[in-house]
């Protein structure tokens, strides 16, 4: 099982909606990515720039897939991680002897995070795990 898994190579992809796709192909494929139409002469600019990753096995006369909707590729074997802050902020009022004082009190938390990394259920507030219909009762 192992010597299948080094024969591929796991790619991640970024996608024009925001979602992110793992593709896994044999380590022979060849992969380019470019230009829909390969070369367009002057004047022939459509007004929007479309790439499309193409995958071929071996060479270019085996075209495999071809996939529009990619905007951005890396080998899953780039360890990547990302600066994230969190907010958050509570405001309340308190009577001081000039009167009431509007206080916002804010908290920032700033953490290294693997965008790759699969959020563990744990992590997730219980309030956002629960359904609820129009009336507010639990469905």
């Amino acid at each position: 099982m192992a010597k299948a898994a080094a024969k591929n190579k796991t790619y991640i992809l970024e996608l024009k909606n925001g979602n992110t796709r793992k593709i896994t192909i044999p380590h022979t494929w060849k992969m380019t990515f470019g230009n829909v139409v390969p070369y367009q002469g002057k004047g022939s600019h459509s007004g929007e720039f479309r790439v499309a990753l193409r995958l071929y096995e071996g060479n270019k006369e085996n075209l495999r897939a071809v996939m529009t909707d990619v905007v951005a590729i890396r080998d899953s074997a780039i360890q990547i991680v990302e600066k994230r802050t969190e907010v958050k902020r509570q405001a309340s009022q308190r009577q001081t002897t000039q009167g009431m004082k509007d206080v916002v009190i804010e908290a920032r938390v700033t953490e290294w995070v693997n965008p790759d990394q699969e959020e563990p259920a744990s992590a997730i507030p219980q309030e956002f795990m629960r359904l609820t219909g129009p009336d507010g009762d639990m469905e």
